[in-house]
Order: structure tokens, then sequence, then C-alpha cells
């Protein structure tokens, strides 16, 4: 759940634009890290985060606060701050940095980069029509992230959002694609499988419908 709100939308000057989101993303777990096989339970993590972003001629920033809370595991509250650059092109390239800044039980604090593209098309020649998001990232451990591997991920996916028409209480779409993962070490050691399997590589699928008023 994401709620946004504009507190500038027609800017002067260099500043065009200012939002703030604030949200939550909740992950529920079965199997080997769920409830349905001895694991911890359920409600394996619950996010909270605040987004600030503003918009430029040819930039937009975003900065990000991030409590990272595991309900079910019981582990400590990771708190982080994350600053994304992204360019005004048509394939979007970005760059992120993620700081950790308070430790989970005295594991170190972490420093994270991710860089990346994310160039959307449209599908139909018609205004609100069905688009194509193509993502490509890497991401990177610059300091104590993952553990000591400097390559962490390197992913390449494809989503489809289709527009539902809008009702007098808001907007739907449906939403699908896939994303395929290459694993660092660390990684794909961490993401076994409930049988104590491992891969370098993972192919994810996903889908949903939404709704914005």
């Amino acid at each position: 759940m994401d709620v946004d709100s504009p507190i500038l939308s027609e800017g002067e000057g260099a500043l065009q634009g200012a939002t703030l989101n604030v949200g939550s993303w909740n992950s529920l777990h079965t199997g080997s890290s769920g409830s349905g096989d001895g694991g911890p339970g359920l409600f394996y993590e619950s996010d909270i985060y605040a987004t600030l972003g503003l918009a430029f001629e040819s930039l937009s920033l975003a900065t990000t606060y991030t409590a990272y809370t595991y309900p079910a595991p019981d582990f400590a509250a990771i708190h982080e701050i994350a600053i994304k650059g992204t360019f005004a092109h048509m394939l979007s390239p970005y760059g992120l940095v993620a700081i950790e800044f308070a430790d989970c039980d005295g594991c170190p604090k972490g420093t994270y980069v991710e860089l990346g593209i994310g160039p959307s098309f449209a599908l139909s020649q018609e205004d609100g029509g069905p688009t194509l998001a193509v993502p490509v990232k890497i991401g990177i451990d610059a300091k104590d992230y993952y553990g000591g591997d400097a390559f962490g991920f390197f992913s390449v996916g494809g989503t489809v959002t289709i527009p539902m028409g809008e009702t007098s209480w808001g907007s739907w779409l449906i939403k699908g694609g896939a994303e395929v993962l290459m694993l660092s070490e660390t990684l794909e050691a961490l993401n076994a499988n409930g049988d104590g399997d491992t891969s370098k590589t993972g192919f994810v699928g996903f889908g949903g419908i939404g709704f914005s008023f």
C-alpha cells in the first residue's frame, strides 16, 4: 500500500515538482521460511517507508527512509536511507545508494549501490493503453551489505500494465510479468529451497490487481 501527495505540481525555476510518498510493504511466507515447514512463521517481513521526490528539468531525485522489520523471525529492525537519481531519457537510467544507519543486533551497517535502466513502452497507440516496462539492474555490495561479495545480483525483467478503466471511486489496473536473476555466491546460499538446493540463477513470475483513487 502506497499513499502519495503532491507538494508542488507546477514549480517555477529549477524545481518542477515535489511529492511525498508513505507506504508499507509486507511479505507472508510459507515453506521453509514460513509457517508450513517449521519456519519462524507466516508474517515474515513488514517494511515501512517514506519518500520525498523532487523533479527537475532533466533529473529526478528521491530520498527514502525505510524501516525493515521482521515480526515472525523476531529479528531486530534495520533502518536505511536511500537516495536515487533518475535521468530524463528514453532508457530512464538511474543510480541508487542506500546506507544502513542502525545495526541489527551487532551486524555491521552496510552500504548498497544499484545501477540500472527502466524504459517503458506503449503497447497501443491509444492514450491510456497497456504499457511494457523492461527494468535492468545490478546490485552491488559497496560495504558489508551482502556479507563480503562485491557483486550482489543482476536482473532483467518485463512488466505489462493494463489499465482497466475508471469508476466513481478510482481506477483499476492489472499487472503481470517475469524477472530473471543471477545471484552472487552469498545470495545463492541465502536463497536455498526447502530441500537445501541452491542455484545461481532464478526465475520469478508475478501478477496482481491494483486500485488507485
